[in-house]
């Protein structure tokens, strides 16, 4: 199954619930750690491990695609582990949200 958009087919994935429900709980040794050049580093590892790994660089055009500008084919698996890392990012981030919060707003 698949849909349009600006005239190139793309898959049509799963539908995820919002990305507050269901989160799993964030590792406490993370969620300890408040300081936020540490944070930048951690989404920089998991982007260039994952984020930036195939398919994502010299790729082929997505099927029937006419547009001479690249383009890529994203895969379910490349999208469900995007969605897996943001889903774990915004989970860390709101732990340490609230502990910052607790910690300071005594």
């Amino acid at each position: 199954m698949t849909f349009q958009e600006r005239g190139t087919r793309f898959p049509l994935y799963p539908v995820r619930p919002p990305l507050g429900k269901g989160l799993a709980n964030a590792p406490a040794d993370k969620v300890a750690d408040t300081d936020p050049s540490d944070w930048a580093m951690e989404s920089l590892t998991i982007a260039e491990a994952d984020a930036y790994a195939s398919p994502i660089g010299k790729s082929p055009q997505p099927a029937g695609s006419t547009s001479k500008s690249a383009g890529y084919l994203i895969t379910v698996a490349y999208y469900n582990k995007a969605m897996q890392d943001a889903q774990d990012r915004v989970a860390l981030a709101g732990a340490r949200l609230a502990k910052l919060l607790n910690e300071n707003l005594k």
